[in-house]
């Protein structure tokens, strides 16, 4: 019975936090991420009460999380801006550069149209290091992914230069003001991990 009204009270606090981070207040989405961490980090605790947590807490969460996230749509949504280095790319038209979560792959996409070719960037959840989503009162939403992998254009594009390709791999994008944050949100949701690095902003600087 303690355990179920654990359960409620967890999903009551959580309802309660998201219900503010509604209210484009940056604190209040900080204090929905760390209760998602530690959420994370308490359903991967053994329940031996000399058991300790470690380091590998989050990704225990992500692997038993799996299950659900198959049962999420992807979410996609257009971007107005793509950097990655000093390459940058500004669509034409509103859906001619796109972002996708895709729960199930556990990755995000960039899709983008260039010269009538449309081009993809796969980054899997796994290679990310870095992660920031940023929501403004006033002006675009952006994100920042920063990978320790090379993701590769689908099909290949020499879009980018091997000298900008072999630098620190950062990605920036930016949307209209309200896109984001309701896809960042679903995100960090689904993986503790993700949600924590969300909390380093050191991580995703130059």
């Amino acid at each position: 019975m303690a355990s179920s009204d654990a359960g409620d009270s967890s999903e009551e606090e959580f309802g309660r936090l998201l219900k503010r981070s509604r209210l484009n207040d940056a604190q209040s989405l900080e204090d929905l991420v760390k209760f998602l961490v530690e959420q994370g980090n308490a359903s991967a605790a053994p329940s031996s009460t000399a058991a300790t947590v470690d380091n590998t807490s989050t990704a225990s969460v992500s692997a038993s999380t799996s299950t659900a996230n198959n049962k999420l749509e992807a979410s996609t949504f257009p971007a107005t801006l793509l950097k990655i280095s000093v390459w940058k790319y500004v669509p034409r038209n509103e859906h001619d550069l796109e972002v996708k979560f895709d729960f199930t792959g556990r990755k995000i996409l960039w899709e983008l149209l260039k010269d009538g070719l449309k081009y993809r960037r796969e980054v899997l959840w796994d290679d990310i290091i870095g992660l920031k989503g940023d929501f403004p009162e006033n002006g675009p939403d952006s994100l920042i992914v920063v990978v320790d992998k090379q993701p590769k254009w689908q099909p290949n594009s020499n879009s980018t230069t091997d000298e900008q390709e072999s630098l620190r791999v950062k990605h920036y994008l930016e949307f209209s003001h309200g896109v984001l944050k309701e896809h960042f949100k679903k995100l960090i949701k689904c993986d503790a991990r993700l949600a924590h690095l969300s909390l380093q902003p050191e991580l995703v600087r130059d």
